[in-house]
């Protein structure tokens, strides 16, 4: 590597030590006394008071951006003169690059991850459930939650080793998603062939900030994502390569299926895309004179039919051995179809809003005027992965299914239900844009246009990735981390004291209104009471739940007094704090 480096020349190698001293200065200048002195310095040059909070911020993020930048090209430059040096090992390459891949995505969201769970989402429930099955009560009619138990099994095993800590409670999805990173790039480098390609894209998914952020979240929509993503690893693995061990791994596939169908009932559309890509090499060997079908299973590779069978036959043991132990588990999968119209149909179709939000994130929050990087990101990608998925549709059957298969599955849903649900089609997404520069790698194969290409696609993905970083770098600032934890925290000083209070002084056939019932569930086992039952408490929270549907009975303001009324009951003041007040019934 570093003899191919000794061959460039003299203004090169200047190029490669200014950018080394660049990145060094700017890593030095970001540390909080030296912006201190450089506004005070310039200060001093202007004779003029500067307001030190946004000039802070400005050095902070410009400083950021150049060493980010720096890195980046000097990153990218070394492990290009390292592919192409004699030292260059492929398999050891693959390992390291996993490695460093698992390790940077567990760091980028363990960094953000707070001990806690968001107030007022699904959050509660699935740790509800979970802590149900850890110490063997859980109930079929558990405070009526229709929840799959594919997600809470898993964080099940955290509780019953750890207790309720909820730090190592979010770690499950952690490390799921950081293996979702390392999948994703063996997967893309299967398909593409290309090193740089995989790296590229999978790197962006490790400094994801939308992604990482939701990992504060104890929901299953990471897991869903996690295992669709084995679930087509594994039918490429079996059906298009000439791998070794495929009746392990049409098991695994098998439970795979399994565990995303548990999670989220779009889970199914991994088994959809399996049964179409053996329905189509069925009927290619019945219709041997037709183009289309001979060139869509062209890449497949013989198996045997047992393997093809293997993977239903785990799919269904699992369901029978979920049906022994969980009998009456209640799931009302078409529950979303009520209310369905063309209309509706259409206005749940939220694709390209949901491509839009991978790539927006803490520079939009901070500056709003930087609103166009994200959609320079999503604009170019988006004609990457639709110029991709037009050249090689015929390489791609049964991600093509898989996305359409998910795609149809949130239109049919009752309401649009947040990026969180639309998590899967990052991979189809991630496979379209791989063979759009793949392509276009290709397309211009010349000496001079690949040149120019290598030069536009080396300055795409250093600013790619700077921007991601420099995006995610915001909320590593105790500021703003401190406020993601302001934002719905159940879990805070106040809150731990109100619980702790209910816990210690109220007996637990009290009934409450509160606006929140898993969360007074899961720290207090109290129920709210029913609608034609009168309520022994009124709990009021001035916090804010991150859904928008959760309302006080009463507002701030009326609670202000110590004595309140609701429905012809009057309530007294009994505990309070700086976020909670109790009221009793009298």
């Amino acid at each position: 590597m570093f003899e191919l480096l000794k061959t460039e020349s003299k203004h090169t190698k200047y190029f490669y030590f200014f950018l080394c001293f660049t990145f060094f200065i700017s890593c030095f200048l970001m540390l909080p006394f030296c912006r201190i002195n450089l506004i005070k310095i310039t200060e001093v040059i202007l004779r003029k008071k500067l307001s030190f909070e946004f000039w802070n911020r400005v050095i902070l993020y410009t400083l950021t951006t150049i060493s980010s930048f720096s890195f980046y090209w000097l990153l990218f430059s070394f492990f290009y003169y390292y592919v192409k040096s004699h030292k260059f090992n492929l398999k050891q390459t693959l390992i390291l690059i996993s490695l460093l891949l698992f390790i940077n995505s567990s760091l980028v969201q363990i960094v953000l991850l707070y001990d806690g769970i968001v107030y007022g989402a699904d959050d509660p429930a699935y740790v509800i459930i979970a802590k149900a099955i850890a110490e063997n009560t859980y109930k079929t009619d558990f405070l009526h939650m229709q929840y799959t138990i594919g997600y809470p099994i898993l964080i099940a095993v955290i509780i019953k080793i750890f207790g309720m800590n909820f730090f190592a409670i979010k770690l499950v999805n952690v490390f799921l998603y950081a293996t979702f990173v390392v999948v994703l790039f063996n997967l893309l480098f299967s398909l593409v062939k290309d090193l740089q390609i995989s790296l590229f894209i999978s790197s962006l998914f490790c400094l994801n900030f939308t992604i990482a952020n939701w990992q504060n979240h104890t929901m299953s929509d990471t897991p869903c994502m996690v295992f669709s993503l084995f679930c087509l690893a594994l039918i490429y693995s079996i059906y298009f390569t000439k791998s070794q061990n495929k009746y392990f791994k049409s098991i695994l596939l098998g439970f795979c299926f399994f565990i995303a169908y548990e999670c989220r009932i779009n889970g199914i559309v991994c088994l959809l895309a399996l049964f179409s890509t053996q329905f189509l090499i069925c009927i290619s060997k019945i219709f041997l004179k037709s183009k289309v079908l001979h060139e869509l299973t062209d890449s497949y590779v013989k198996t045997d039919w047992k393997i093809h069978l293997t993977p239903y036959i785990i799919f269904i043991i699992f369901l029978i051995l979920q049906k022994i132990f969980y009998p009456d588990l209640p799931r009302k999968d078409l529950h979303f179809l009520e209310g369905l119209s063309i209309k509706s149909f259409f206005q749940h179709f939220q694709f390209f809003y949901i491509i839009y939000e991978f790539f927006n994130s803490a520079w939009n929050k901070l500056f709003h005027q930087f609103n166009i990087l994200s959609k320079i990101a999503f604009y170019s990608s988006l004609i990457l992965a639709l110029y991709g998925l037009i050249k090689n549709w015929k390489k791609l059957p049964f991600f093509l299914i898989f996305t359409i298969g998910n795609t149809v599955t949130y239109c049919l849903w009752g309401g649009f239900g947040g990026i969180r649900f639309y998590f899967p089609l990052f991979i189809s997404f991630a496979v379209f844009c791989a063979y759009g520069v793949k392509s276009i790698k290709i397309l211009f194969h010349s000496e001079q246009s690949s040149k120019i290409i290598n030069i536009i696609g080396k300055f795409s993905v250093i600013c790619f990735c700077a921007m991601f970083t420099v995006s995610i770098f915001p909320f590593y600032t105790k500021k703003f981390k401190n406020s993601i934890i302001k934002n719905g925290h159940s879990y805070s000083v106040e809150a731990q004291d109100i619980w702790a209070y209910i816990n210690e002084n109220i007996p637990d056939d009290k009934t409450f209104i509160f606006r929140s019932p898993r969360e007074l569930w899961l720290y207090t086992k109290h129920e709210i009471a029913a609608f034609d039952q009168k309520p022994d408490y009124y709990l009021h929270s001035f916090e804010t739940p991150i859904d928008e549907e959760l309302r006080n009975v009463l507002s701030d303001e009326i609670v202000s007094e110590d004595r309140i009324e609701i429905d012809g009951r009057e309530f007294e003041l009994e505990y309070s704090n700086d976020k909670f007040k109790l009221f009793c019934a009298f």
